[in-house]
């Protein structure tokens, strides 16, 4: 009888440790980093349901170990984005394991119209920001340099008087983030043969190839590898522009011949 007595008190001396660890719960919430791949991204936790003595351990994906990380002088907002692991345990040894992801901000990505200069040798292009994605802050604030160019500046979202060729962006937030867009105004080539220029855009082409000279083109002819003409037009007043929609993707030939005689093959 004895014995049964002691049994007793043991399965309800369980029991009762079982129940008071029932609210045992680490809530945590993060804030982001501030620009993508910074390391200043916090964790916040609030541990409710505990007995006195609460102890918390932080853990990264390298496997450092925070103690206390809410302490006083723990770094609260020096975290790089990824995986933390915690572990908590009070005074009655209620135990919990809990974990949060703590993700990156994407970088900002920059949709812009761009207007092709008239001629070969014009400067009467522009530019025009359409919208900037993932921008941070406030949209208002943005600013724009454009290498070669200008104004820039907060709000220079435009660039006039632009010409053929490579042009840089630097796009920055109020919150000190930044990306660098490379773009090609015309996605063209540009050759010489003998005093003719020739600007032929966009390349590759998607339905319709641009062709610019100095000299008049009076027939284009475009075959593939198998030498099958695919297109071909003559025309004495000169060709500016060659339809393309009906053509599939794939490698071809461009030959231009001009009114002086001239002959120029090229495959694209």
């Amino acid at each position: 009888m004895r014995g049964s007595v002691v049994f007793l008190f043991s399965f309800l001396f369980a029991l009762r440790s079982v129940a008071q660890c029932d609210d045992f719960e680490l809530n945590l919430t993060f804030t982001n980093p501030t620009c993508p791949g910074y390391c200043d991204a916090g964790i916040s936790g609030v541990v409710v349901g505990y007995n006195t003595g609460v102890n918390v351990v932080m853990t990264d994906e390298s496997g450092a170990i925070y103690m206390d990380p809410w302490a006083t002088g723990t770094c609260p907002n020096c975290l790089c984005p990824g995986w933390y692991f915690f572990y908590a345990v009070d005074s009655a040894d209620c135990e919990l394991n809990d974990s949060i992801y703590v993700p990156d901000v994407d970088e900002m990505q920059v949709v812009m119209n761009i207007s092709l200069p008239s001629e070969i040798d014009s400067c009467n292009g522009y530019v025009v920001i359409d919208t900037v994605l993932n921008y941070g802050g406030s949209y208002d604030n943005l600013s724009f340099f454009w290498n070669p160019g200008g104004p820039d500046g907060v709000g220079q979202d435009s660039l006039s008087d632009v010409c053929f060729g490579e042009y840089t962006l630097t796009l920055n937030n109020e919150l000190g983030c930044g990306v660098v867009v490379d773009f090609i105004v015309g996605n063209l080539e540009l050759l010489s043969l003998s005093d003719n220029e020739i600007l032929i855009y966009p390349i590759p082409f998607n339905d319709h190839l641009n062709i610019q000279s100095s000299e008049k083109i009076n027939s284009v002819i475009i075959f593939d590898l198998n030498g099958r003409v695919i297109y071909e037009e003559f025309n004495p007043e000169g060709i500016s522009e060659i339809p393309l929609n009906h053509v599939e993707s794939g490698t071809y030939f461009l030959e231009l011949n001009f009114l002086n005689s001239q002959k120029f093959i090229k495959g694209y």
